[in-house]
């Protein structure tokens, strides 16, 4: 009896361990927005338009956009003020390209064009992750404060995206 418990115990600790059983990665975007006190997260799963392809050692995307009324912060009053002040309908990545973990890309919000950095890993063989930092006072979003509690300039970015070799 012992025995059979220490088995079912040893069995059920692999199964929890076992990368099959572990959380699925799924496409999608994080933004880690820091306040004057505390912070809060953004996220959405739908990220459209282009696919990630390989030229040589380089990978490329272009033309992926996130459309912004399914941004949610999980408040429904910050959801409302944020997409008033974001204003457009999509941010949208006109370009990245990243080799050994690294590049660079063109972003746009508020119809402000903009260069960023970023890092990216591949998670498995079916997803990237890219992480980087957007600085808020250069798409001029307006606001960014609300009952004496404000938002920090620069924001942190997780984006998700599905991969092919």
């Amino acid at each position: 009896m012992l025995r059979n418990l220490l088995l079912s115990i040893c069995l059920f600790i692999s199964l929890l361990f076992n990368n099959s059983y572990a959380e699925k990665i799924k496409k999608g975007v994080k933004i880690y927005v820091p306040l004057t006190v505390g912070s809060f997260e953004i996220t959405s799963n739908r990220i459209k338009g282009g696919k990630i392809r390989r030229n040589g050692d380089v990978l490329e995307v272009s033309d992926i956009y996130v459309p912004t009324k399914k941004l949610t912060s999980g408040i429904d009053l910050r959801d409302e003020h944020m997409h008033e002040r974001i204003k457009n309908e999509n941010v949208i990545v006109k370009k990245a390209t990243g080799k050994n973990g690294s590049g660079k890309g063109t972003i746009v919000i508020r119809d402000v064009e903009k260069e960023f950095n970023f890092k990216y890993e591949r998670l498995n063989s079916k997803y990237i992750k890219a992480t980087f930092e957007l600085n808020l006072t250069d798409f001029k979003i307006p606001n960014l404060s609300y009952a004496g509690l404000g938002v920090e300039d620069i924001i942190k970015l997780e984006v998700t995206l599905p991969f092919k070799d």
